[in-house]
């Protein structure tokens, strides 16, 4: 087994282009009910695994944020919080929308999901100072 094979598949901006893509749908609704009821399957599982992925990358900004940046200002901690809380929302309609739906259907909710996670790593990467950074 060579080293590209244990690699990732791509940054979490590939994998919404490439799970919540439009036009593989386009091409399964012509296959099918089985075929449509797997590709549905396997999207949908590919999608809640790229949900616990970017959960897990803000939850980790944000425990960098507490453990090497305990003296933020409140207002830097509060709007660091507030990204977190909105982002934490939209994760979860979009986790409730994908489990009760065609996840194809949700793609501008998981941009909108990959945008709100994005701001905490931008929010990091402006106010870190200290030269310690997370990536």
């Amino acid at each position: 087994m060579n080293q590209s094979s244990l690699s990732p598949a791509g940054s979490p901006q590939e994998i919404v282009k490439l799970n919540f893509s439009q036009v593989e749908w386009v091409n399964a609704v012509r296959e099918p009910a089985t075929v449509n009821y797997l590709f549905i399957r396997e999207r949908r599982a590919l999608a809640l695994t790229w949900l616990r992925l970017i959960r897990h990358r803000a939850t980790l900004i944000i425990f960098y944020y507490r453990i090497y940046l305990p003296n933020q200002r409140s207002s830097d901690r509060l709007k660091l919080m507030g990204n977190y809380a909105l982002f934490l929302s939209v994760w979860a309609v979009l986790y409730f929308l994908i489990r009760c739906s065609n996840p194809v259907h949700s793609s501008k909710l998981a941009s909108l999901a990959l945008s709100q996670m994005e701001r905490l790593s931008q929010f990091h990467l402006v106010k870190t100072t200290s030269g310690l950074y997370f990536r």
